[in-house]
């Protein structure tokens, strides 16, 4: 069982969506992964577990302002670390929602300072197991790019003048990228800003 609840917030909506558990070794006797809907009241129960090691993420059917700030079981994270569940799995999910995603806006330019019509943009999070985290955008025909819906936290941006679709989520692609990211800290609540120039792939 569990429950979903809003963190230092004064307006507090009905509350919707589900529970999503994604086994880590797809081949495990748990390959299909249990959805939980979440009542108005914001508790909801999974069946069906086994044990074994998981991935919790809560997929919001509400306001796009609001973002997944904990997911503990037991008061242990399992956010940001694997969900170890063994024996009867009677512990308590809590997962705390806070108001406060952000956007980034800025321009890509190329090797020339001209106005990367086009450019790829994407914002990858330190923390690369997130892939809930990732970002990207298509730049304008002037270069300008924004980014929405993005969690607070530490990144680094990306701009390429072609990127293959899903290229960003291969760790050995961006590997060769890695130093021609820009490190950026996204501030809760705020229009973050930053400009970028193109990196061209080899």
């Amino acid at each position: 069982t569990g429950r979903v609840r809003i963190d230092s917030s004064s307006d507090t909506p009905p509350l919707s969506g589900t529970v999503n558990i994604y086994p880590i070794d797809p081949k495990s006797s748990g390959r299909t992964p249990p959805t939980a809907k979440v009542g108005a009241d914001g508790t909801f129960r999974i069946l069906g577990l086994v044990p074994g090691e998981y991935v919790v993420r809560f997929q919001d059917e509400q306001t796009s302002k609001f973002y997944t700030k904990n997911i503990t079981y037991n008061a242990n994270d399992i956010l940001n670390f694997p969900w170890q569940l063994s024996g009867s799995g009677s512990g308590i999910i809590d997962i705390v929602r806070r108001v406060g995603t952000t956007r980034l806006t800025g321009a890509a330019t190329n090797a020339r300072s001209e106005n990367a019509a086009g450019a790829r943009i994407v914002l990858l999070p330190e923390a690369r197991f997130r892939p809930d985290l990732y970002k990207s955008s298509v730049a304008d025909r002037n270069g300008r790019f924004a980014l929405t819906d993005i969690v607070p936290g530490e990144y680094k941006l990306f701009a390429f003048d072609s990127l293959a679709t899903g290229d960003e989520f291969d760790p050995n692609f961006m590997k060769a990228y890695e130093a021609h990211g820009y490190p950026i800290h996204v501030i809760e609540s705020m229009t973050n800003s930053m400009d970028i120039r193109v990196v061209s792939k080899p």
